[in-house]
């Protein structure tokens, strides 16, 4: 599985990162801070030297906008580049590990299920909820977060009852 794994990462890495045991961090940082720290050093060493229409061209792009948002909001500075994560299998049997760990959350109180019940009557009768609107729906979602992350975990449970139903009674 370490060549299939690596090979994943090797092809899919943009920057070329991928060390045969390793993985070269600042060239990962370009991507995956796309406004992080090295990137930022980057653009301001090619800003310095640039000639005044490139340097007036340089001002007026995406990067200079997205290093102040960086530097205002910490916006891309961790993770845009999740090429490695989506072609990786090793955390697959990280849901598989949670769970039977996850089935029961000692938090869940009968207030709470009440609670969640009565969120999701008054999304299906259309009333206005408290914190969703206009604004933040488009992030949410009328039916809640429908995600790549949320999208992956469906997909390990459909698998997982695959693996059952094929296996037959008295498998493991």
């Amino acid at each position: 599985m370490h060549r299939r794994v690596l090979q994943s990462l090797l092809h899919s890495c943009p920057t070329d990162a991928v060390r045969h045991f390793g993985i070269d961090k600042r060239a990962c940082a370009l991507e995956g801070q796309q406004f992080g720290f090295f990137t930022i050093l980057e653009f301001f060493e090619r800003l310095v030297t640039a000639a005044g229409a490139e340097k007036a061209r340089m001002v007026h792009t995406h990067n200079l906008f997205g290093f102040w948002q960086r530097l205002l909001r910490v916006v891309g500075s961790f993770g845009d580049c999740p090429c490695c994560l989506a072609v990786c299998p090793v955390g697959d049997d990280y849901y598989a590990h949670l769970a039977n760990i996850q089935k029961v959350i000692p938090e869940t109180t009968p207030e709470k299920i009440e609670k969640g019940r009565a969120f999701k009557r008054a999304r299906l009768a259309g009333e206005p909820i408290d914190g969703l609107d206009g604004w933040n729906i488009r992030w949410v979602g009328p039916d809640g977060y429908r995600g790549a992350v949320a999208r992956r975990f469906q997909e390990f449970k459909a698998r997982q009852l695959e693996r059952t139903r094929t296996a037959g009674p008295g498998s493991r």
